[in-house]
């Protein structure tokens, strides 16, 4: 029994700030690492919420998302995934 993996459901995760520190520092990065190691359901969808007016590839671009990376580059399907 200690064998069985639970299922991944897919779900909808809502980011309240988005462009905010605790996001860029925390969130972001976290999801980075669910994604890049297959621990989100394909269909999970990422929504990000902020009183600005930001385009994804700017806020991406914005944050370090693999800086606990061995050699600090990121995995580009992770990140595509992660758009």
């Amino acid at each position: 029994m200690d064998d069985i993996k639970p299922q991944i459901e897919p779900a909808i995760l809502v980011v309240f700030g988005i462009t905010g520190d605790l996001a860029k520092r925390y969130i972001l990065p976290s999801l980075y690492h669910l994604v890049k190691y297959d621990q989100l359901h394909a269909d999970t969808e990422i929504v990000g919420l902020t009183r600005g007016d930001m385009q994804l590839d700017d806020l991406l671009a914005s944050i370090e998302l693999c800086v606990s990376e061995k050699d600090g580059i990121c995995d580009p399907l992770a990140v595509q995934k992660l758009k």
